[in-house]
């Protein structure tokens, strides 16, 4: 009986990802395909910004859409239960770090995510662990607990708000400053794609239209939150969050979440902003949205 209640509780949460706002529960089917399509390919090479894949029409989401909705759902997942939308306090700064790290190329043994960059680490292994963590433990030593027993993975699905709740409103809603960072959404014109914006301390910015708006409004977002402690409510995204996501999904009874092979999973999600690290670290964003909002 506990064993059903965990998977029926996990399929729950794991629904969470084909249900997106403003299109019905028709639509299920295709959105669980599209996503196994764009997961097959690197890089998201079959993504489509105005369209979707096989049997897509104007009445399912577009890839744009379902981008958005996949790194909020999964936010969702691995940051606490918003209250409000204030920002994390930013940690203190190392001794001769900057904002985005004390060094930006590859320390001895390390690789370029590495250090204690606030653009995000990957986890270095310890003696005897893998890059996922501890080493495969004997079999006489299986019966450790599992991640998640507690209060994180029994939380209901609709608790896991911490991103949607404060980071993420319609352009059309009228509280739409619900935090410091939100990202925007605005329908596009019939027939054509939505439009992604950030709405930064009252000031909206906006992104170029086309194949790069989704994405780039992401990585928009992901900087105002390197600059601004690097936090998602309790979730820091300067260190690596899937092991968070992991946890929340993880339970005695409940279907074993499976591991991705590749390290980049494990990656932080503001190591995204490495390419860019040395000209982000002098732009003051606080006068990027005084410009705005003029």
């Amino acid at each position: 009986v506990e064993a059903d209640r965990a998977i029926a509780h996990q399929h729950a949460k794991l629904s969470r990802f084909l249900k997106l706002g403003g299109f019905g529960d028709e639509t299920k089917p295709y959105v669980r395909s599209r996503i196994a399509e764009l997961a097959s390919g690197r890089c998201l090479c079959e993504y489509v910004w105005d369209g979707g894949g096989s049997g897509w029409s104007d009445s399912l989401p577009t890839d744009a859409d379902l981008l958005v909705h996949l790194f909020a759902t999964y936010l969702d997942l691995v940051a606490p239960p918003s209250g409000g939308g204030a920002a994390a306090k930013p940690p203190a700064a190392a001794a001769g770090s900057s904002l985005f790290g004390s060094a930006f190329g590859a320390p001895p043994g390390g690789s370029l995510f590495g250090g204690s960059s606030l653009l995000g680490a990957a986890p270095r292994p310890a003696a005897g662990s893998s890059l996922f963590g501890a080493a495969p433990a004997p079999a006489a030593a299986a019966a450790s607990p599992a991640l998640g027993e507690g209060a994180v993975f029994w939380r209901s699905p609709e608790a896991h708000d911490g991103f949607s709740r404060s980071h993420f409103a319609l352009a059309s809603e009228s509280q739409r400053r619900r935090s410091d960072a939100v990202l925007l959404r605005q329908p596009g014109a019939p027939g054509s794609p939505p439009i992604f914006s950030l709405l930064v301390g009252g000031a909206e910015w906006t992104v170029g239209e086309g194949e790069h708006n989704a994405p780039d409004a992401l990585v928009l977002f992901l900087l105002q939150r390197a600059k601004s402690g690097g936090h998602v409510g309790g979730a820091n995204l300067a260190e690596q969050t899937y092991t968070l996501w992991l946890e929340a999904l993880s339970a005695a009874g409940a279907a074993v979440p499976p591991r991705p092979e590749s390290p980049l999973a494990f990656h932080a999600l503001l190591s995204t902003l490495h390419p860019w690290s040395a000209q982000l670290e002098s732009l003051s964003l606080a006068a990027v949205t005084k410009e705005l909002d003029r």
